[in-house]
């Protein structure tokens, strides 16, 4: 036995103590902790909503993304996370938002809403929900006013203090639809006008110097939606900083705006009527 052993090692390799060191490879293996940071970092946007980037719905009061990665995303302390595929039938789907080969996408040619009432109507899906100029009810995420589809108006719960009919008859009926939006106090007085700002924009202001692409729209008598309401004009300018505004009111608005912002803008520069418009900042020179 002890001759056997002796010649085991001699013919072993020898290492630091006689014999060597075997190195056993280890695999590479995330973290926990890892995973849990790539999950929170937000997925690319999806092509459906390349350049809008905008919310397609609410969960429990929180706004809703799409994402080609994770599918849909609920934005939580201001982090967009994936949430469980069950639960996305519980979301509140907007109204400007259609299923079109399994991927939502937001209307281009829907009417921007607007609130016809300053205070809140009652809760959607967690969010105040407003009632707009055509009796429907909108909610505001993100800045940006959207409208619940009408088949979820029996689920916005109505503020026991709200007659929602006589409101109703009071918007689009009879008598004084106009008045209700000029002392709205969701709209700031600026000089001789009043605005809202309804979509958000983004990157910074148009500055001294600057020339502005935008593009305005013009009713008499009200919004799209209210009575009496006719349309006028829709057009694409150019303002240079130096130049005066055409309708009195445009370098004011446009100089505190970002790219893609949409205001209503009520303006009494004639002192026999009221006119409306919406302006978007289209881009900046």
């Amino acid at each position: 036995m002890a001759a056997l052993y002796l010649a085991i090692l001699a013919l072993a390799p020898h290492g630091i103590s006689g014999f060597q060191v075997l190195q056993v490879p280890t695999a590479a293996h995330t973290s926990r902790t890892q995973l849990l940071r790539s999950r929170r970092r937000p997925s690319r946007v999806a092509l459906a909503m390349s350049g809008t980037d905008r919310a397609v719905g609410l969960l429990h009061g929180c706004a809703v993304y799409f994402d080609t990665a994770d599918g849909y995303q609920v934005d939580v302390d201001g982090k967009r996370r994936p949430f469980p595929q069950k639960c996305w039938q519980h979301i509140g789907r907007f109204g400007d938002v259609n299923i079109e080969a399994g991927l939502p996408q937001i209307s281009a040619s829907a009417h921007v809403r607007y609130p016809a009432r300053a205070a809140a109507v009652g809760l959607f899906r967690g969010s105040p929900a407003h009632i707009d100029q055509t009796g429907g009810f909108i909610v505001n995420v993100g800045g940006e006013w959207r409208p619940i589809r009408k088949e979820d108006w029996k689920e916005v719960m109505v503020l026991t203090d709200i007659d929602i009919p006589k409101m109703r008859r009071e918007i689009v009926g009879d008598g004084g639809v106009n008045s209700t939006f000029y002392d709205d106090s969701t709209f700031t007085r600026h000089g001789n006008c009043m605005y809202q700002v309804v979509r958000r924009g983004t990157g910074a202001c148009p500055t001294s110097g600057d020339t502005v692409k935008y593009k305005i729209k013009r009713w008499g008598h009200g919004f799209p939606g209210e009575r009496n309401s006719e349309f006028r004009e829709e057009d694409d300018r150019t303002l240079e900083d130096c130049q005066r505004s055409p309708k009195g009111f445009e370098h004011a608005m446009l100089w505190s705006m970002r790219v893609g912002e949409v205001r209503p803008v009520i303006s009494n520069e004639c002192v026999r009527s009221e006119w409306y418009f919406e302006i978007e900042l289209l881009d900046i020179e």
